[in-house]
């Protein structure tokens, strides 16, 4: 999902970050840390991405509040209202 739509936004195709962010031993990691929730996205019973939230995050001048920090779709859900 994250290839369908950010790859323009690197000079290395994302490779990179791809590297970084989505490394099954990061992965792994972020999966194991509690203060992480991943959803699954589904439409028509497809799986079309995923979101994770972290449930603590220190905000400047908030301190009760979490972060959407990822949600990706596959190109054929976006626009479909589930963003």
């Amino acid at each position: 999902a994250y290839c369908d739509h950010y790859l323009h936004l690197w000079e290395d195709d994302g490779r990179a970050y791809i590297q970084k962010s989505f490394h099954p031993d990061n992965l792994a990691l972020e999966l194991n840390d509690p203060n992480n929730v991943f959803w699954l996205i589904y439409l028509d019973n497809q799986l079309v991405g995923f979101l994770k939230i972290k449930l603590t995050t220190q905000f400047e001048n908030e301190k009760n509040a979490l972060e959407l920090e990822r949600i990706y779709l596959i190109k054929a859900a976006a626009g479909r209202g589930i963003g």
